[in-house]
């Protein structure tokens, strides 16, 4: 998988300088100067000395599928061809039919689904029902 800089000490430098300075800093105090460069189920290369590690890192979801799993690219390819993101302020039979699924594994007594564009947005929505259905204002 090609890089965006020629080295792993370029790499960390630009993260330093535009993302987290204290992963960095972090990372350096440990000796650990790995990039991930590319990845397959369960294993990834470090991205300049091309050795493979087993990912033992279980956050982010997708992890749990493996890096790039086929069956949810080839899924995602194929929804591509024929779908896009759309218009959430219009109807859709398609946001219907997921919204349906994702109800039928939980209790019945959850009725309704509300998309979310975004982890925040989905927190900040959970606050504001919370604060409809208790009818106080602090959250713990």
């Amino acid at each position: 998988m090609d890089q965006p800089f020629g080295s792993v000490e370029a790499t960390f430098k630009a993260f330093g300088e535009v993302v987290s300075p204290g992963k960095v800093e972090f990372f350096r105090r440990l000796g650990v100067d790995l990039v991930m460069g590319e990845r397959t189920g369960a294993r990834f290369q470090d991205a300049y000395t091309g050795r493979w590690y087993f990912n033992c890192h279980s956050n982010g979801g997708v992890f749990n599928l493996g890096h790039r799993n086929s069956a949810v690219a080839e899924a995602l390819r194929a929804a591509l061809l024929e779908l896009d993101v759309g218009n959430h302020h219009l109807v859709s039979g398609w946001r219907s039919e997921l919204a349906d699924r994702l109800l039928s594994t939980v209790d019945e007594s959850l009725t309704k689904v509300v998309f979310t564009a975004s982890g925040s947005e989905a927190v900040d929505s959970v606050i504001k029902a919370a604060r409809g259905v208790t009818g106080r204002i602090g959250v713990v």
